[in-house]
């Protein structure tokens, strides 16, 4: 999850925001932005789009940064033969 916290960390500086104001657009407080982006916060999906949103970035963008960081193709995977 560290992995997923820097990627937001990244967005979140690459749009000139500060913790502080991505949290007073999210209405969380401070902490919350730094937690989940030291991994000591587990986003889970509905919050994960949240964060996307106040980034201006499409949740399915994040999920394709997320998955080139860990190496993976993103997309729809094919199904596994049998």
């Amino acid at each position: 999850m560290e992995r997923l916290g820097a990627l937001l960390r990244e967005a979140r500086e690459s749009a000139g925001l500060l913790q502080r104001d991505l949290a007073k657009a999210l209405g969380r407080p401070q902490q919350y932005v730094s937690q989940y982006e030291t991994g000591g916060h587990r986003l889970d999906i509905w919050e994960l789009g949240e964060v996307s949103r106040a980034l201006g970035l499409p949740l399915g963008e994040v999920v394709r940064r997320y998955e080139a960081a860990a190496g993976r193709r993103a997309g729809p995977r094919s199904a596994p033969r049998r």
